[in-house]
């Protein structure tokens, strides 16, 4: 992100807002891939066995 903006109000309850994105192909070569921790795992053994149970044949 290059600017951010708050622009001018519209009546609304929220405000109109600018902002500028600049894409970088380099930069994700500087980004680090997270690691799963312990309960990262353990959240995805249970995403596994929920899909499990939703794909079960019912019989």
């Amino acid at each position: 992100m290059t600017a951010i903006e708050r622009k001018l109000s519209c009546g609304s309850d929220h405000f109109p807002m600018y902002i500028n994105l600049q894409f970088n192909p380099a930069a994700e070569m500087k980004n680090e891939v997270p690691l799963p921790d312990q309960d990262d795992i353990e959240i995805q053994d249970d995403i596994e066995i929920f899909k499990e149970k939703v794909n079960a044949e019912t019989g």
